[in-house]
């Protein structure tokens, strides 16, 4: 009875975790969680998750479409996301409300559930708990992943009660249900990612531990054959075309070609320009705090730290995680070299990896690293704390900000006043065209984006280029235009005559038709 109140007490803890990190680094910006203001947001990647889940609960789904230049998807309007991360979010909003803030608090539920449920799984002690806290404390990456509308905390939550059977099946026996419950995880997430099928290798390893190896081996064809087939249906149905291809596979299509010579040199090319990148990033989260390049800093520390771990003399039961996880973000730095070759983007991806990577090193075993390594960890943490990863300059938290507020309540006035609504017919008259940046003269000019907040539920978003716009203008499709007021396609909308539905500051908004 004790060690059951013991471990009912430990879940509770760990439920607890993320709303605790989350009010302490609040606290440390001097705000609270209710402060929060999400329109504010820097990341404008969030005013399109969050329309689309606003959509989905008030509609059933977008009335107009969500895509990159009028691009939309076969089903539904949804842009270049897999719909299925935005599940968890959508239930919460049928369940309790879609606000502004509704997203901070289910993260946190979220996460706080599938902490809960590894810690139940891998039957953690109170130590390991403390060093988890302490060391999600110390990223400051993941508090912001947290307080954001991005789904790697969907991605991350997920895995964790993954690696919760992993854990367990590590320390209890294979069991089978551990195993299904593993691929079935798996085949989720490789649906709305291609690379999650590196998650496919556990239990399959576990598998062949259990059965012969060439049922795992027809298991892991299987499975993963399904899995990587959805995530292809999802993609054509579902999505829409972004501005250019996600993946570059320039090099290999040369090699498949023939040209071989070719193919080599461009992939040289590509490596060393990316390592660069790479390279400076790591430097910068040391510079002055660069989120994106904590991110892998954190991955990359935690891989060498659970290579070291699998290759420690003495028995280790979770020599197989650690080297699941070292393989996993090597893969991953490769695929993001050669492939996606973007490292903001990157960074992105490879943050899931990052979380798990602490979860990995503090509950199978931790204590068997050196001091050295320990020490080096430890300082690492400190570092991006001390020189500035706190208060980061790329990825942050929705700070309150007044003038955020007075700009959606004033688009919300203006759609209401105009009655600009989205109407029950699916398509291009409940898109509104974003041109995100325009051209004032030979100046560079970001479009604001918070009053897209303030849109009726159910309006697309098609974020386009201002030389689509203008090339195209006569051709257009889409209702509404929002553009900056200072630059060109405002100039050639007021040229042509359009209707303005209303401007605030520097940006205007016109009706097409």
């Amino acid at each position: 009875m004790k060690s059951k109140a013991m471990m009912a007490l430990k879940i509770l803890i760990a439920f607890a975790i993320p709303f605790a990190i989350s009010a302490l680094y609040c606290l440390v910006r001097g705000v609270t969680l209710i402060e929060l203001y999400l329109p504010a947001s820097y990341n404008n990647d969030c005013v399109f998750y969050y329309k689309l889940v606003d959509a989905i609960v008030t509609k059933g789904g977008p009335t107009g479409f969500f895509g990159f230049n009028e691009s939309h998807a076969m089903i539904g309007g949804f842009a270049a996301w897999s719909p299925l991360l935005l599940m968890p979010w959508a239930l919460w909003g049928v369940i309790f409300g879609w606000t502004y803030s509704s997203v901070i608090w289910c993260n946190l539920t979220l996460f706080g559930i599938a902490l809960a449920v590894f810690v139940g799984l891998a039957e953690v002690d109170f130590k390991t708990l403390g060093a988890l806290f302490v060391m999600l404390l110390l990223f400051p990456g993941f508090s912001i992943n947290l307080m954001n509308v991005l789904p790697e905390i969907v991605v991350v939550s997920v895995m964790l009660v993954y690696l919760g059977f992993a854990v367990r099946a590590a320390a209890k026996g294979p069991r089978i249900s551990y195993i299904v419950a593993m691929y079935i995880i798996a085949a989720y997430l490789t649906v709305t990612r291609p690379y999650m099928l590196l998650l496919m290798i556990i239990p399959t390893y576990y598998l062949g531990k259990q059965t012969k190896k060439s049922v795992a081996a027809l298991c892991f064809v299987l499975v993963s054959g399904v899995s990587f087939l959805g995530n292809v249906l999802v993609g054509h149905f579902f999505t829409a075309a972004y501005f250019e291809p996600l993946f570059n596979t320039d090099f290999v299509k040369e090699f498949m070609a023939g040209h071989f010579s070719m193919s080599f040199w461009m992939a040289v090319s590509v490596f060393k320009s990316m390592t660069k990148g790479i390279a400076g990033a790591l430097v910068d989260a040391f510079s002055y705090g660069l989120t994106m390049g904590t991110q892998y800093v954190v991955a990359i520390v935690t891989a060498i730290a659970a290579f070291v771990m699998a290759v420690r003399k003495g028995e280790n039961k979770y020599g197989a995680l650690c080297w699941f996880h070292f393989t996993s973000v090597m893969a991953l730095l490769l695929a993001i070299v050669f492939f996606l070759r973007k490292t903001n983007e990157g960074g992105r991806h490879i943050w899931a990896f990052a979380v798990i990577g602490i979860v990995i090193v503090c509950a199978c075993g931790f204590d068997k690293l050196g001091i050295a390594v320990k020490a080096i960890s430890a300082a690492l943490l400190i570092v991006f704390c001390t020189r500035g990863a706190i208060v980061p300059t790329d990825y942050d938290i929705p700070m309150p900000n007044e003038a955020a507020k007075e700009n959606v309540e004033f688009w919300k006035t203006v759609f209401e006043d105009k009655n600009v609504f989205a109407s029950d017919a699916k398509g291009y008259d409940n898109t509104v065209m974003w041109v995100f940046i325009d051209y004032a003269g030979e100046t560079g000019v970001v479009t604001e984006y918070n009053e897209l907040y303030a849109l009726p539920s159910g309006m697309g978003i098609s974020c386009c280029y201002p030389d689509y716009v203008i090339s195209n203008f006569d051709n257009l499709q889409s209702k509404f235009i929002v553009a900056d007021s200072r630059g060109k396609v405002a100039a050639l909308c007021a040229e042509k005559g359009l209707k303005v539905v209303g401007e605030h500051e520097n940006v205007i908004m016109y009706q097409r038709y």
